[in-house]
């Protein structure tokens, strides 16, 4: 399977896309372009989830291997809605797809929701970030919360090649900040090198998921019983590192522009 790595773009503010959005208008037939998903066996097929338009199907996702960790992909499509093949997708549990090319793997990023993180020290072979979400049309796409997995694509200029491990810290015990009348809840995120790569630079995208089921629904839970429908998520990232005379260096943190929001179940 490949691995995504795409060039990242401006970022501007955007919410999680929506089936219309992403679907378009009137149209029967609509491209759907870098859209997550998990691969799974349900219904006796191979199929993909994703929060845009719940499970889809392509004959050919059957034909590919995915082995452990090979799960979390990124892929793009083609669906027309009004076909003979999707005239019950209700009902399947599925729509027929077209898929443009082999889904793309996604990496798992790590959790931590015990520790909080010394953000005055560096960590060993850390790398500073441009882009704590890239939120720009097509690959604020990739953000998607599907089954307690949260995919996010997030920005650093490196060497081509360049390789890193992305952690997410979120501490589920928090106390929100409030935006207007939304809860506002904190997320940091951090990055090493694993493999440093050769000249020249590139803006990488990183795409990565995310096992957030326990803070989120923590965070849903409390959210609830406050009478609240929703709440946002917005992250932290170490955005410079400056070095300093003899070993010291400056770190600046940064927060991101754009405010990720979840939905609180009402059951």
């Amino acid at each position: 399977m490949k691995t995504i790595k795409l060039c990242s773009l401006a970022l501007i503010t955007v919410i999680l896309v929506s089936l219309t959005s992403c679907l378009g208008d009137s149209e029967n037939t609509q491209d759907v372009q870098f859209v997550s998903g998990i691969v799974v066996s349900e219904k006796g097929k191979k199929l993909i989830q994703t929060q845009v338009l719940g499970n889809i199907y392509d004959p050919r996702i059957s034909t590919m291997y995915f082995g452990t960790g090979d799960e979390y992909v990124v892929c793009s499509f083609q669906v027309e809605t009004t076909s003979a093949e999707n005239a019950n997708a209700e009902e399947n549990g599925y729509w027929h797809v077209t898929l443009y090319d082999d889904p793309a793997t996604v990496n798992e990023g790590g959790v931590d929701y015990y520790n909080k993180p010394d953000t005055t020290v560096l960590l060993a072979n850390e790398i500073e970030l441009s882009e704590g979400v890239i939120a720009t049309y097509p690959y604020s796409n990739i953000i998607a919360y599907i089954n307690g997995m949260f995919f996010l694509p997030t920005g650093n200029t490196g060497l081509t090649g360049q390789e890193a491990q992305f952690v997410m810290y979120i501490d589920p015990a928090q106390e929100p900040i409030k935006n207007g009348s939304i809860n506002e809840y904190t997320a940091i995120l951090r990055a090493v090198e694993t493999a440093a790569g050769k000249t020249p630079q590139l803006n990488h995208l990183r795409a990565n998921a995310y096992n957030l089921k326990y803070p989120i629904e923590t965070i849903q839970q409390k959210e609830k019983q406050l009478g609240n429908e929703r709440f946002n998520l917005r992250f932290t990232f170490l955005s410079k590192i400056e070095e300093k005379e003899g070993e010291e260096v400056e770190l600046t943190w940064t927060k991101d522009a754009t405010a990720i929001p979840f939905g609180v179940p009402k059951d």
